[in-house]
């Protein structure tokens, strides 16, 4: 089914015409002939835009891409929400784990606003410089390094086969590839970042260990945190990381602005984490 929440269509009549064969038309062996007319007329340059203007390259063959060819749309609820936030408060966006860039070109484009994005992976560091450059009007400074909790040399594993989303640190030394791991207080620091409105941390599992690195007393705690919490996990590192912000002041609700109740669906897995005290101001 098409989702009713549709942000992406073809940059071009060719594309729109592409998706919407992909959307609307059903037929037996569909599949082969769609990615017989990708490999044709789109490998490696299928372009997307936003209702907002921005431009990202998809793949088809990835779970994020196949995701807005076939529906318009990927974590819509969670862009509409986060651009909520940043126009009602324009300021800094800081994408952590920002793959490919689809949150930090969507919103880059919203007056007002500029970006942080932090990606260790050297595949969507890549991926991500390209869609940017797509986007010339973005302010984005990008960061090429993983956080945590302190200063080290982190294990990474590739993504999974069809999913570039799914990129994260290991969870124990056996490493695709090594990483410089920093901390989000630095990242900041160095950058003379004084306010961060919207951080939005997507890091496979590592979310907790980000949050630790980052100095929440300080200048730069964030008013609004986009989590991804992700249900398959552990319940119990799930359960720590949401009461390591509640006991620091921040309210929790779920991305629709609705109330979160432990236990409930997590709507597309990301929750919303707002500062009690400068959301009250």
């Amino acid at each position: 089914m098409v989702s009713s929440e549709k942000v992406w269509d073809g940059n071009g009549l060719l594309s729109r015409l592409y998706l919407g064969y992909i959307r609307w038309v059903p037929h037996p062996g569909k599949l082969r002939l769609v990615r017989a007319l990708y490999r044709l007329f789109f490998e490696n340059r299928l372009v997307v835009q936003s209702d907002n203007g921005a431009n990202i390259r998809i793949e088809i063959d990835d779970y994020i891409g196949w995701a807005i060819a076939a529906t318009g749309s990927y974590e819509p609820a969670t862009l509409k929400s986060a651009r909520r936030l940043l126009n009602e408060r324009p300021g800094i966006f800081v994408d952590v784990g920002a793959n490919a860039g689809l949150f930090s070109c969507y919103l880059g484009l919203e007056p007002g606003v500029s970006c942080i994005a932090i990606e260790p992976h050297p595949v969507q560091l890549d991926r991500l410089q390209k869609n940017l450059e797509l986007n010339s009007s973005i302010r984005c400074e990008l960061v090429a390094a993983a956080v945590g909790a302190s200063f080290e040399i982190l294990p990474m594993k590739d993504p999974h086969k069809g999913n570039q989303g799914t990129a994260a640190i290991a969870e124990s030394e056996v490493a695709d590839l090594w990483v410089a791991g920093t901390t989000l207080t630095d990242v900041l620091s160095k950058l003379g970042c004084e306010a961060v409105e919207l951080m939005k941390i997507d890091i496979e599992g590592y979310e907790l260990q980000a949050i630790q690195g980052l100095d929440l007393q300080g200048s730069a705690r964030p008013r609004h945190i986009i989590l991804e919490v992700n249900e398959l996990a552990e319940p119990a590192g799930r359960a720590a990381t949401i009461d390591y912000l509640v006991r620091r002041g921040y309210g929790v609700s779920q991305i629709d602005g609705s109330d979160y109740v432990p236990g409930e669906v997590i709507l597309e897995s990301n929750l919303i984490f707002s500062d009690s005290l400068s959301t009250a101001q």
